[in-house]
């Protein structure tokens, strides 16, 4: 009887220590608590528009979930490319507001971004003109530390729907 107690237990911890072991795996690019996003930034929208003079302005989503407004209008024209807006707003000086997005969202928006496939189609349509370009992106690092900026939407003079079914989730639950 003792023999088979000591089996019984055996498996059982056994059982338990395999459970830990592969609940603690994850990827390198997934975060399990908001502490485990690095980077700064995980989402920018941008708005751009020359039909009544100049304007370029958006908010970004940080790393800790505020929204943090920003408007380059008054600006250099090379902010018109994004790698560039996203160069700035990495060094970007700014007061925290309060949280925009909770921590599990948070987590849950930006682990989507790390599942998107570089491949993804864009489905497009022309919407007219004047109207602009308003566009959603999502941030996620390289293994070399380089920066990939995912289009998640974009609305305006045309309508353009990253299709990836993580890219999906991600403008149904932000835009």
């Amino acid at each position: 009887m003792n023999h088979k107690f000591n089996k019984i237990i055996f498996v059982i911890v056994n059982i338990i220590f395999i459970s830990i072991l592969f609940s603690s795996c994850s990827s390198k690019n997934t975060a399990n608590k908001v502490d485990d996003i690095k980077q700064k930034i995980v989402f920018i929208q941008q708005y751009i528009n020359y039909s009544d003079g100049y304007v370029n302005r958006g908010f970004f989503i940080d790393n800790k979930g505020n929204k943090v407004s920003y408007d380059l209008t008054s600006e250099d024209k090379k902010y018109n490319d994004i790698k560039e807006v996203l160069s700035y707003l990495e060094n970007y000086q700014y007061n925290t507001s309060e949280s925009s997005i909770s921590q599990t969202d948070l987590l849950k928006y930006y682990n989507l971004i790390y599942k998107i496939d570089l491949n993804y189609k864009v489905e497009e349509k022309s919407f007219g003109a004047d109207r602009g370009s308003d566009c959603l992106y999502g941030v996620r690092y390289a293994s070399n530390n380089s920066a990939i900026l995912v289009l998640i939407n974009e609305t305006g003079d045309w309508e353009k729907n990253n299709t990836d079914r993580n890219a999906v989730k991600i403008k149904e639950g932000l835009r």
